[in-house]
């Protein structure tokens, strides 16, 4: 949820950009609650990415995500990879995790570097300066390595 609430804030203001974020997610068992959020999001979202009244929720995402088995999609075997990446940054940074090999911990360093130009920015996905409760809710729960990669 916190990927899609990121994506929705970072595309709202492009304009003629209404429904053009399309997901493309690992098959899963959580398929049906998954698409339910998306199709119906909390109204407790609203704030992360500063809803008007105006406005539809979730109105920058495609209202069906879909869903591929990762060995027959190319790019859901490449987001995998970047996940890994990221999630094992975050372990070795952590301390939950003890290097395999030395210079373990900066080689990731480097590729986490290597993808920061296609992260959205930490400003986007951990707004610093929110009082909003999924705001602070999302940062609380966040591993303190993440907050600021991109």
């Amino acid at each position: 949820m916190h990927l899609i609430l990121s994506v929705q804030k970072a595309h709202k203001n492009i304009k003629n950009n209404k429904g053009n974020t399309l997901f493309v997610f690992d098959d899963v068992q959580e398929r049906r609650e998954l698409q339910r959020v998306i199709l119906d999001p909390p109204p407790e979202t609203d704030g992360f990415y500063g809803k008007s009244l105006r406005e539809e929720r979730l109105n920058q995402i495609v209202d069906v995500p879909y869903f591929a088995d990762s060995r027959h999609a190319g790019l859901i075997q490449v987001a995998d990879f970047c996940a890994y990446i990221i999630r094992l940054y975050e372990e070795l940074t952590e301390g939950r995790m003890e290097e395999h090999f030395g210079g373990e911990k900066a080689q990731l360093r480097e590729w986490m570097a290597m993808m920061r130009p296609i992260l959205l920015p930490d400003s986007v996905r951990w707004p610093r300066t929110s009082k909003d409760p999924c705001v602070r809710f999302l940062r609380s729960v966040a591993p303190p390595s993440l907050l600021s990669v991109a």
